[in-house]
């Protein structure tokens, strides 16, 4: 176990939310140096205006980079984000269109507007509150849409959206040049009554031997992928060239793994792998094909020695830290890479080495969404790369600007299919520069804008598969709070949320790899027009917090107010000496101490709930630490979703998470009271909602 750092602590200021997040490299409180730092700095409205991020010793507020926020003032009753300042000082407006129209007035993002404030990076166009069904950005005259191009209606839908079918499932998704009125990346989709791909159709290849025809068991997990020339009915390949099959055990591992390189009807591979009762790979063996590595695994389920991805007969050794973070792989003797995060889990240097020497040092800059906003190189202030990133999605990258001559001479577009695959890079005279094509698991096939394949990538591109960031020195995905290995198709760490999102902690998108994407590491979801969980349920939503002191020197006690439209949740709370308070309707107690962001026309509560998720998981609320006394339970009214929160119960984590209570019990070693059992995502709806 790596012992770089050995303590995370966290600091809060006066109205409790939090201020600083240090790691030391000594476990003793008050002990050890820091090793890295982050400051929190807030307006009086409780929103995050900037973060000071030190890679290395504390924070210093004079010099250490940072990234900015700023918002409205209030004075027009709005408070909502205007721009984001990068560590260097480049600013990304947010533009919300002419005064007193749509968008201003639901204070709906029109436009990305450049440092320049006039360069358009994008323009958006919406289908009611929130869907995007237009994208342009006017520098390359790149256009997404999912609009019928001559506005007639579709016949199956009946409407101008030709991109979408009845059930808005995207079917049809064009990146053009509106110059030249021609597809640069265009994908189209079929689907089973389980709203699965069946088929994937590139238009844009003219050999057609990039489309794709997927089957499934009868648990929806894909068994059986074919790449080829797809025939009119979406039913068959023809001109076959790539094929793939798996069979699955009762738990989802991949008992046996078939793989045809070439379409000529003899698997290349054909391998068996056998799994622990914990669901990791025992052994790898072959009756046709190379020799694999063999996994193996700390007790804690992290993957410590692992197939290489580009060449699984060779081997990583991987080292991890007490946060199951990964943070050195070596082959044989050779170092290839270091990775150091800071107390946020952030993944804030990389060192990548050559032949065991040192290559270079690489240092990460984030939004508070967890998006790479700028790259420095060596301890260079000069920005090596920049990454401007949409509304539409955690992940959707507009742009990314790298240094070739200097300075950030080199922008390329990117264009992602419905799964959030970038298919194409587009520069900034509107033409293909690279292609790029994935296996269902998300091995690469770099192109050129002709559908010549390459080695690898001529722009050092790291935006790919589910526009997750790919290591091009290893062949994997860091995504968050995990590594994800694309040729064993498993994830190389346990789900730090457990058995949350399947019944294994290490599987892939519960095996459903082309319709589900995890952009955190912990959750599989559904990126584009997943059919709402829950019926709509109004035009507004904020989460709040309001909190009093129990008396009796035990504190503070916190619930939660979720307000939809005129509607307020039910909220129940044990405080203490079994103090109850009860919330239903206005006007409710108080002021909030802190709040989420302003959430309009949401589609679901749920969608209230995960829009604010990054927001609430940042909240850090005073809180009583006498285990029985912070109890606050949550319900719905109208069976709207419901969720169950906890503030510092004995067994929960000491500091505030993103984890909240699944199941009560009772305690054993106090009378009243009761105690976590197992532990869920906050802003997930439970079973039955």
């Amino acid at each position: 176990m790596d012992a770089a750092v050995r303590r995370i602590e966290m600091t809060y200021e006066v109205r409790g939310m939090r201020e600083h997040l240090t790691s030391y490299d000594n476990p003793a409180i008050g002990q050890g140096n820091i090793v890295n730092d982050v400051l929190f700095v807030y307006n009086d409205f409780g929103q995050l205006t900037t973060d000071y991020q030190s890679h290395e010793d504390a924070v210093n507020p004079a010099t250490t980079p940072k990234v900015q926020y700023t918002y409205a003032d209030g004075a027009e009753n709005t408070v909502r984000p205007m721009a984001l300042v990068y560590p260097n000082g480049r600013e990304l407006h947010y533009d919300y269109g002419s005064t007193g129209e749509m968008n201003d007035a639901a204070s709906r993002v029109a436009s990305l507007i450049d440092d320049d404030g006039t360069t358009h990076l994008v323009d958006y166009s919406y289908l009611g509150q929130g869907s995007v069904v237009e994208q342009e950005s006017p520098q390359p005259n790149l256009l997404y849409t999912l609009v019928s191009l001559t506005s007639s209606n579709d016949p199956d839908t009946g409407d101008i959206y030709a991109g979408l079918d009845r059930f808005g499932r995207v079917k049809d998704l064009r990146w053009r040049n509106t110059d030249s009125d021609t597809d640069l990346s265009r994908v189209e989709y079929g689907y089973n009554r389980a709203s699965n791909r069946i088929w994937r159709r590139n238009p844009t290849d003219p050999n057609a031997h990039y489309d794709w025809l997927y089957t499934y068991d009868a648990v929806q997990r894909l068994k059986f992928a074919e790449r080829g020339t797809l025939n009119g009915m979406g039913t068959a390949i023809t001109d076959p060239q790539f094929t793939q099959c798996w069979s699955l055990d009762e738990t989802g591992n991949w008992h046996k793994f078939l793989q045809d390189d070439d379409g000529d009807a003899t698997w290349n591979l054909n391998q068996s792998r056998t799994s622990s009762t914990a669901n990791e790979i025992t052994n790898i063996s072959e009756t046709a094909g190379p020799n694999w590595v063999t996994p193996a695994y700390s007790r804690a389920g992290n993957m410590t020695t692992m197939p290489q991805p580009a060449d699984p007969t060779a081997s990583y050794t991987a080292t991890y830290d007490a946060w199951n973070r990964l943070v050195k792989l070596v082959e044989g003797v050779n170092t290839v890479q270091e990775n150091e995060y800071d107390g946020r889990n952030f993944r804030v240097i990389k060192k990548s080495y050559a032949s065991g020497v040192l290559d270079e040092t690489r240092d990460y800059y984030f939004s508070s969404n967890w998006q790479v906003l700028e790259e420095r190189i060596d301890g260079s202030s000069t920005p090596d790369r920049h990454f401007v990133w949409g509304r539409r999605y955690i992940d959707d990258l507009v742009c990314r600007d790298r240094s070739d001559a200097g300075t950030l001479d080199e922008r390329l577009y990117a264009c992602p299919d419905a799964n959030w695959n970038v298919t194409a890079l587009v520069n900034t005279s509107g033409a293909v520069a690279e292609r790029i094509e994935y296996d269902p698991y998300g091995n690469t096939t770099w192109l050129s804008n002709s559908f010549v394949v390459q080695a690898s990538s001529s722009y050092e591109w790291e935006t790919t598969y589910c526009s997750y960031r790919f290591e091009n020195n290893t062949g994997l995905f860091h995504i968050r709070h995990r590594v994800y290995h694309p040729a064993l198709g498993t994830w190389v760490q346990r789900d730090p949320v457990k058995y949350f999102d399947g019944i294994t902690m290490s599987s892939y998108v519960w095996l459903n790899p082309v319709s589900k994407t995890d952009s955190s590491g912990t959750t599989s979801e559904r990126p584009y027009n997943d059919p709402p969980s829950t019926p709509f349920v109004g035009t507004s939503c904020m989460i709040s917090v309001r909190c009093f002191p129990v008396g009796g020197g035990l504190g503070n006690h916190c619930g939660l107010i979720i307000k939809v439209d005129d509607d307020i949740w039910s909220i129940d709370g044990t405080g203490g000496n079994a103090n109850n308070f009860n919330w239903v309707n206005p006007p409710y107690w108080g002021s909030p101490h802190v709040h989420g962001e302003f959430v309009a026309h949401p589609t679901s509560t749920c969608e209230c709930l995960r829009s604010q998720s990054q927001k609430w998981n940042d909240m850090d609320i005073p809180r009583n630490t006498f285990g029985f006394n912070s109890n606050t339970s949550l319900r719905c009214l109208n069976q709207k979703c419901g969720i169950t929160i906890n503030w510092g119960e004995f067994g929960a984590p000491y500091h505030y998470s993103d984890l909240c209570c699944a199941k009560w019990g009772p305690r054993d070693d106090y009378s009243e009271g009761c105690t976590c059992l197992s532990w869920t995502l906050c802003y997930q709806c439970p079973d039955g909602f």
